[in-house]
């Protein structure tokens, strides 16, 4: 292993800004939420979030979900800031969006080669994306463009469109084990992804996810008999964009269970932002454009001529990692949602994973993970990548809902507008909690009505509308909490900050 020689490292870098001050990390802990005008404590929202209470009511989807505002918490000449702020220049674009290609870039660019040996395995930094939102407003393709430019500009090598089939992938793989893939409309690949021939895709990418190799024999049709594919030391990172809807179109609640959504970063914003009209490039956006990729050539070429080389801790570092995913773990054990539960493991990964590349992006970069750089990944994961990730997975819930309800209806339309309870149950195929309880949802919304015969008991089920009503309205409530919102935020008092609460601990 080679470590860093820290003097060459500053000299690369001596145009660069001093640190930000103590002072500004205070602002760590300003992420706020609000509901109904009452600001949440981010301890409060964890367990809003998680518990069975909160999750059976959906309010935390009322909640303005944002990202803290790193320009007030890491230094100005921070990689992240440097990206953020040459976009914000150009474009509209969610500054989730534009936070999420800084770290999609800093991952690729770090190729894998620094890496941190815990008792438990080595951790590497790639990372699964996936930004969502509504179509053309929210700036998504723009984002992945933008993305795609500064990483072209400085490896000087074509990012090309993800479109692999599960055997493609692993021919591909097999030739170069480090691949970045990138789509800016990622739905029609998912819809791929989903079909017979691509049966454990999903599999196949948590293994090399997790920098698990492979051997595959594949029948080889082409070469007239079976071909074998290994797949050694792989580290992919993927950056995919989509609108809501179509993403949870396609995507269902097993692909979370096979572990790849737990994998996947989520940005979901849905405030309202300020509206940029088109205008003309100054020289203001060609220099600060110069500047990152002047700052991005800086680390792509120390991190290309690096072997591989181990990250460490400092101490005060690993005891709040520790102290965190100990209080988190505890209680995801008590919770009754393994889905949940997974998703909260998931997200202690990426703590590691996001402070890890916040050192790759410093002035000068640092092989060492700060306490600081803890705390702004605790803050990131805790208060906004987790609450999306469940966002995601609440709406694929609904979808399944909506979905049953079609099936009902639908059946009910090819009986000519009736019939009974028992064929119909066998008929859609869905589990008997879920009819009675799309039943009864019929019911009150004045769909269908129930007869019961007086002479057997058996019952029936009558259409009475059918207009879609029900499926409209639950359609239109749905869509409403992507409504464009803006909620006044505030600073967290001095309690507040005391103790835990200073992590931002998930769960009460």
């Amino acid at each position: 292993m080679t470590k860093f020689n820290q003097s060459e490292l500053e000299r690369k870098y001596t145009d660069h800004n001093k640190v930000a001050s103590d002072d500004e990390t205070t602002f760590l802990f300003s992420c706020l939420y609000c509901m109904f005008n009452i600001f949440i404590d981010p301890k409060d929202l964890g367990a809003l979030i998680l518990s069975k209470e909160g999750v059976a009511r959906n309010k935390w989807k009322d909640l303005d979900l944002r990202m803290p505002d790193l320009s007030k918490i890491l230094p100005a000449d921070h990689f992240i800031n440097v990206y953020t702020r040459w976009v914000k220049g150009l474009t509209d674009a969610y500054y989730e969006y534009n936070v999420c290609s800084a770290l999609w870039l800093l991952a690729a660019w770090y190729d894998g080669k620094i890496v941190l040996k815990t008792k438990q395995g080595t951790i590497k930094a790639n990372i699964f994306v996936q930004i969502l939102g509504k179509s053309t407003t929210s700036r998504k393709s723009t984002a992945v463009k933008k993305c795609r430019e500064i990483y072209e500009r400085v490896t000087g090598t074509k990012l090309t469109d993800d479109a692999q089939s599960v055997e493609g992938l692993i021919e591909s793989l097999a030739l170069n084990s480090h691949q970045n893939l990138i789509s800016d409309e990622s739905s029609g690949l998912m819809a791929k992804y989903h079909k017979k021939y691509n049966e454990g895709i999903f599999d196949e990418l948590c293994k090399y996810y997790d920098g698990v190799g492979t051997k595959k024999i594949l029948s080889g049709s082409k070469t007239g008999g079976p071909t074998e594919f290994t797949v050694t030391d792989p580290y992919i990172n993927s950056y995919y964009a989509t609108t809501t809807r179509r993403y949870c179109n396609v995507m269902n609640i097993m692909d979370f269970e096979c572990g790849y959504g737990y994998r996947t970063l989520y940005a979901v914003p849905t405030y309202q932002k300020p509206y940029m009209d088109i205008d003309m490039e100054t020289d203001e956006d060609v220099n600060n454009q110069a500047v990152v990729i002047k700052h991005g050539n800086a680390i792509y070429q120390i991190l290309n001529n690096l072997g591989t080389t181990e990250m460490a801790f400092n101490d005060d570092a690993l005891a709040l990692y520790q102290s965190t995913t100990r209080k988190w773990e505890t209680e995801a054990d008590k919770f009754e949602n393994d889905i949940y539960s997974s998703a909260l493991g998931r997200a202690s990964d990426y703590v590691l994973k996001i402070a890890m590349l916040i050192e790759i992006g410093k002035t000068p970069i640092s092989d060492t993970i700060t306490k600081k750089s803890i705390e702004v990944a605790i803050n990131l994961v805790g208060t906004y990548f987790l609450p999306s990730c469940i966002y995601v997975i609440e709406r694929l819930e609904e979808d399944e809902k909506f979905n049953q309800i079609e099936k009902v209806l639908k059946k009910l339309r090819d009986k000519g507008g009736s019939c009974g309870h028992s064929y119909l149950l066998r008929a859609v195929k869905i589990k008997s909690n879920d009819f009675s309880e799309v039943i009864e949802t019929l019911i009150e919304s004045e769909t269908i009505k129930k007869y019961v015969s007086e002479e057997t008991g058996a019952q029936s089920y009558l259409l009475i509308n059918d207009d879609d009503s029900v499926l409209s309205k639950l359609r239109a409530d749905q869509d409403s909490t992507e409504s464009i919102r803006y909620i006044p935020k505030g600073a967290l008092t001095e309690p507040q900050l005391k103790g835990f609460d200073k992590i931002l601990a998930l769960m009460d």
